[in-house]
């Protein structure tokens, strides 16, 4: 017991005393951020903007049918009569299966409201159908929306015109765009007397401005007005970084 009495300095534990007396192994500037290395990297960035304009070649139309009757099964009956003539002529045009999808079912009762307390009654049902229609051709446009409103359609949004192959003009608008950000860097590189070395990061945004949609509240309405699909910008913002030579 005496012995192990002896192992204390002036009344440190035995375990303080051996960190007193053991080096440390690990060089105390290796634990501090930024006093090793040769500081940070000299880099360029730059944007630029490529855009495209070009003249929709496909459009989308929204059109739909409502009827209504007293029992609901006439009221289904007469709207399935209608859509069935129309998607048969559809076709009769030159539309593919795959060109007509409809994209709304519904049916619901009529009420009678009264203003006197007594509770609503239904009085008929109405039901309502819609299709969305992508004609390819847009010369062929008019002649849809004639037959549209022949067959008795009477719900429509409007028209959409886009474009059947938008990764072409993407693709172009990102060539345009890499051009202009390249042509820039070496200007920049020139001015400030400094030389480019490799490319270190490629980053891209990609907008789509589509011509404004049409909408008309009936579809004899949308027959009598003259359609021009106008122009698509796509445009493609890329981000280049640089490292520059030492």
């Amino acid at each position: 017991m005496r012995k192990f009495h002896d192992l204390r300095l002036f009344g440190l534990p035995l375990a303080a005393l051996f960190l007193l007396i053991t080096p440390l192994s690990t060089p105390v500037s290796a634990q501090t951020p930024g006093i090793i290395g040769n500081g940070p990297a000299r880099t360029l960035t730059l944007s630029a903007t490529g855009s495209v304009d070009t003249k929709p070649d496909m459009a989308s139309i929204n059109t739909g049918i409502e009827t209504e009757a007293v029992r609901a099964r006439d009221a289904l009956d007469d709207n399935n009569e209608i859509m069935a003539r129309m998607m048969k002529s559809l076709k009769d045009a030159g539309l593919e299966d795959r060109d007509i999808a409809t994209t709304h079912f519904n049916i619901a009762p009529r009420y009678q409201h009264f203003k006197n307390g007594r509770a609503a009654k239904i009085v008929g049902y109405r039901v309502t159908s819609s299709l969305r229609i992508t004609v390819r051709n847009l010369d062929n446009t008019g002649r849809i929306l004639d037959r549209l409103v022949t067959l008795g359609s009477n719900r429509i949004s409007g028209i959409r015109f886009g474009l059947s192959h938008p990764d072409r003009e993407r693709d172009k608008a990102r060539l345009l765009a890499m051009r202009k950000v390249l042509d820039r860097a070496d200007l920049y590189a020139r001015a400030a007397h400094v030389r480019l070395g490799p490319i270190t990061s490629i980053s891209e945004q990609t907008t789509r401005t589509p011509p404004r949609a049409v909408s008309f509240r009936t579809a004899r309405a949308l027959s009598a007005v003259p359609l021009a699909p106008g122009q698509q910008k796509t445009s493609v913002t890329v981000h280049v970084t640089w490292a520059l030579a030492e």
